[in-house]
Formats: structure tokens, C-alpha cells, sequence
């Protein structure tokens, strides 16, 4: 990682660091907006009133409606952000050169049709299902066993270990996902998915042979 940030450095100066950034910035507007309000605000509608925590499953099905969600709705952004982010490793002449989020948004949509903003979405909305279930149903229980075991107290320690536990797991869960994704966004509209893949795995065979 540092060889690499090393390299940016180099290359494209600090700013190389925040390729994408307003896309991101965008990405975090539509999507944890969404995955995090439909969870928080169903979770209230659905938990006792004597204060009993609701269920595993009624949290990870919570959280996987609210990350399905915020996957659709963040999926314009998402794509535009990737296709930023990988600009730099494509030859001068193939690359997209976005100025901004809207600027990609507004080129997509009109060079390759508004429905291409979408693409790579069921694997979005895949990941984001995956994500929210590990960092926020997994976070809860977590936090309850911790707290269960009465050596631990509902402090910032806790609150940390269960982040950090439940980050690594939602981490885990998306990875498969997250190579898809990629791959995915970054595919030419000409080549369906499915093609792009098994093209993936001809090159392997034969660099295996």
C-alpha cells in the first residue's frame, strides 16, 4: 500500500490520491442515506415497546431491504466513481477523463443511454445487501454478546470491538462481490458481462497452459 501511494505521488501529485472524490461523495449521499434511514427507522417501528431487542433475523432482513435499497439508488454514483478511480490505469486515448460526478453522470447517460447507469446493479445491490447485514445487524449482536458476558460494560471499548468485529465480517462477506462489481462497471458497453468473464477466464487458461 505505501509502494502504491508512493507511486500516485509521484505520477499525479496529492490530488492523484482523491480520484473520484466527488463521486464518492455522491455515493455516500444516495447510498448509506438510504441503507441507514430504512434500517434505523424500521428498526424503531418494529422494536417492542417494553424495549426488548428485536430478533438476528428481523435485523439482518431490516438491513438487507434498506442495503438492497441503497444499492439501486447508488448505483449511478457508484459507477461513475469507479470509472474515475480507474481512468489513471487505462492508455491516454481510452480514457473517460469525468471532470466531476455530474459530468459523468450526464456523459453516460447520453453516449451510452441512461439505463447503462445502471449497470453492474445487481451485484451493487448485492454487496450492499451483504455490507449492511454484516455492519449493522452483525454489530448489534456483537455489542449483546459482548455485553452479556458482564466484562464488559456499554462503553466506547465495546462499541469499537463490536465495529471492528462486525466490520471485518461484513468485509469478508462483500470481497467475491466487490471483484464482480468492479469488473462489472468497468466493461465496455459492447460486452455483456457473462462475456467479459469468460473472456477473464480463456486469458487464465491460457497463461496457465
Amino acid at each position: 500500500m505505501l509502494k502504491l501511494t508512493g507511486i500516485v505521488l509521484k505520477n499525479q501529485g496529492i490530488l492523484g490520491l482523491y480520484n473520484g472524490i466527488s463521486a464518492s461523495v455522491l455515493r455516500q449521499l444516495t447510498y448509506s442515506t438510504a441503507r441507514f434511514g430504512i434500517y434505523e427507522m424500521a428498526k424503531q417501528q418494529l422494536t417492542p415497546k417494553d424495549g426488548k431487542a428485536i430478533s438476528f433475523f428481523t435485523s439482518a432482513f431490516l438491513a438487507g431491504l434498506g442495503g438492497f435499497a441503497g444499492g439501486f439508488v447508488g448505483n449511478p454514483a457508484d459507477l461513475v466513481n469507479v470509472r474515475m478511480q480507474n481512468d489513471v490505469k487505462l492508455p491516454p486515448e481510452q480514457r473517460r477523463n469525468y471532470k466531476n460526478a455530474i459530468h459523468g453522470l450526464w456523459r453516460v447517460a447520453t453516449e451510452e443511454g441512461v439505463m447503462r447507469l445502471w449497470a453492474g446493479a445487481s451485484m451493487t445491490c448485492s454487496r450492499a445487501v451483504l455490507m449492511t447485514i454484516g455492519q449493522l445487524s452483525f454489530y448489534d449482536k456483537i455489542k449483546e454478546l459482548l455485553l452479556a458476558t458482564k466484562y464488559l460494560q456499554d462503553n466506547v471499548f465495546t462499541h469499537v470491538t463490536s465495529s471492528l468485529l462486525a466490520g471485518a465480517i461484513a468485509t469478508t462477506l462483500t470481497q467475491p462481490v466487490d471483484v464482480l462489481k468492479t469488473r462489472a462497471m468497468n466493461a465496455k458497453p459492447a460486452k455483456t458481462f457473462l462475456q467479459m468473464m469468460l473472456l477473464k477466464v480463456d486469458k487464465n487458461n491460457k497463461l496457465l497452459k
